[in-house]
């Protein structure tokens, strides 16, 4: 999962191969997560 984007406790990464879902950024903080 290589990060892209540290901000404040935000971290933004994507995983290089994501079974075959369209390009998008995952964005976690402590155990939340979200997907865009």
């Amino acid at each position: 999962m290589p990060t892209v984007l540290r901000i404040g406790q935000y971290r933004f990464f994507f995983f290089s191969y994501d079974l075959g879902e369209k390009i998008h950024i995952h964005v976690i903080k402590e155990k939340n997560e979200a997907k865009f």
